[in-house]
């Protein structure tokens, strides 16, 4: 039998390709204790040379085993991410972007993804992609149809679901108009996954709630961050700052600068006295905040390693994503929106925040057997693609 494929379908930002990448890998996995093989990996290729340095940064141990098994495909970066991913606009000046040319975006993609590809391994061996060699899709945060079936969905929400909200909610900003729109582009992709994965805690509080869709399967979080705090370096107690250019916090980082606490972040040059450190670092025992602006690849690593997280409120230039991330953490006792607080107060608070998510993992633990989303994420993937081929 010829090699087949998985194609990845994600949004912009680095979280949608790692955890579309991480699930994919789970699924060879599952394969390949099953006796079946395990399939190449298509990843679009949209961030140039720095998206395989992190990918070489987040599986380097799995890289080194499996060197061929994940294909960049650089003509995506022209035909989607150029004209369709965010950038530096604003949030509403991309969603009219997206209105405007999403369709003709999606029909260059499907027109490009069924035939035959050229790729390079991540160390830049040439790889041919044979026309309708890919079996299956999975997606996260979609915002066009590959035109691949099955696809598989796999995401802390919809994205249909987020705007209709936002509209309840009657953000200012918003208009209602291009939402509506933009709703309606949204479900057409989503009515066409065959699997909803969708994690908890997430954006919603899917629990108690009614299912959007049918297929729509609740799993623990589906990201992994390795982190083991065992084979990190030793380092003064401070906080950690995933984010750059904060307003509204010079009062804070002032305070720090005159205390025994240090600020670590991944880019120093906006942060005076700031000390360059990966995400990594906060599964060390002397990080003892976690400031984010919240996406769910930093709210998930606050919850994996205890490190208690400080969310930047909601901004107009934000992902509307953010403004229900803030309430449904805030809500869950699993963040803290800053409001001008101090560092000692915001300490206070951390060991509140460190018994909700104890509390979080054993009640994950004890509705799912696992904290480990990606693998019952790829597990439940795996039964339905496998009924879906005894189907055809």
């Amino acid at each position: 039998m010829e090699k087949q494929f998985i194609i990845l379908n994600f949004s912009h930002g680095n979280g949608p390709q790692l955890r579309t990448t991480e699930v994919a890998l789970a699924l060879n996995d599952e394969r390949e204790k099953r006796g079946a093989s395990r399939m190449g990996i298509i990843v679009p290729w949209v961030y140039q040379e720095r998206q395989k340095t992190i990918f070489k940064e987040n599986f380097k141990t799995f890289l080194k085993w499996h060197p061929d098994e994940i294909i960049f495909v650089r003509d995506f970066e022209n035909i989607l991410a150029k004209p369709l991913f965010y950038e530096r606009d604003s949030y509403v000046a991309w969603l009219k972007r997206f209105v405007d040319t999403q369709r003709g975006v999606e029909e260059n993609v499907k027109t490009f993804v069924r035939g035959p590809m050229r790729g390079e391994t991540i160390d830049g061996r040439a790889v041919e992609v044979p026309a309708g060699a890919i079996a299956l899709c999975i997606s996260r945060y979609p915002i066009v149809d590959f035109g691949i079936t099955p696809s598989y969905h796999v995401s802390f929400a919809y994205n249909s679901e987020i705007l209709k909200k936002a509209l309840q909610a009657g953000i200012a900003h918003l208009p209602p108009e291009i939402a509506q729109k933009a709703i309606g582009m949204y479900e057409t992709i989503e009515e066409k996954q065959a699997l909803h994965c969708i994690a908890e805690p997430a954006t919603f509080l899917r629990e108690k709630d009614t299912p959007l869709y049918e297929s729509e399967v609740l799993t623990p979080p589906n990201a992994r961050q390795y982190t083991n705090s065992k084979t990190l370096w030793p380092m003064r107690k401070g906080i950690y700052v995933s984010m750059t250019g904060i307003p509204g916090m010079k009062h804070l980082f002032e305070e720090l600068s005159y205390s025994a606490y240090r600020t670590y972040t991944h880019k120093t040059g906006w942060l005076p006295g700031s000390i360059k450190a990966s995400p990594s670092i906060l599964a060390n025992k002397n990080i003892l905040l976690h400031f984010a602006r919240v996406g769910w690849g930093s709210a998930w690593l606050s919850f994996y390693t205890e490190t208690p997280l400080v969310m930047m409120p909601y901004q107009e230039s934000d992902d509307l994503e953010v403004y229900f991330n803030n309430q449904s953490l805030e809500r869950a006792g699993l963040g803290r929106e800053y409001r001008g607080e101090s560092i000692e107060e915001l300490l206070e608070w951390g060991n509140e925040y460190k018994k909700a998510v104890r509390e979080k993992k054993n009640e994950l633990i004890e509705k799912y057997g696992t904290l480990d989303g990606v693998w019952y994420t790829a597990r439940a993937i795996d039964e339905r693609y496998r009924q879906s081929i005894d189907e055809r």
